[in-house]
């Protein structure tokens, strides 16, 4: 939990080509009812610059216990939509001590030969241009 706030804290990593607000954005203000929620755009999507390189999903991992750091939270449910799953399982499986709950919502496979790699996709997101629409999903709860 945060030291500022008594909610329990959720973070949340987005599916490719998206951001936080617009995987969960419906859901935001309800979430944020019950939870201290957080999360970070991936290198190349939301308000970050274009990405140079292909994305590798340790970078992205990484974030979540910093934006974590920033916030103040120690602990926290990490909430993980479509590429955003294997972006969140790496926390849980590298800081089980902070990581409380792991929400997985149609989670994507890491970028494989078989599955396909981000340079298979010209170098970007197979979805990019597409819009996403949560149906609130991204909460710990039902």
């Amino acid at each position: 939990m945060s030291e500022s706030t008594s909610r329990p804290a959720l973070l949340l990593a987005h599916g490719a080509g998206g951001s936080p607000a617009t995987n969960c954005g419906p859901v935001m203000d309800r979430l944020a009812v019950r939870y201290t929620v957080t999360g970070a755009d991936h290198p190349g999507t939301g308000s970050t610059p274009r990405a140079t390189r292909p994305l590798e999903l340790n970078g992205p991992a990484e974030q979540l216990p910093a934006v974590a750091d920033a916030a103040g939270v120690e602990r926290f449910t990490a909430s993980g939509f479509a590429l955003g799953g294997p972006v969140a399982i790496r926390p849980a499986a590298r800081h089980p001590e902070r990581v409380t709950g792991l929400v997985l919502t149609a989670p994507s496979p890491a970028p494989t030969r078989r599955y396909g790699s981000p340079r298979a996709w010209g170098g970007r997101s197979p979805s990019r241009g597409t819009r996403t629409r949560a149906t609130g999903s991204c909460s710990p709860t039902p």
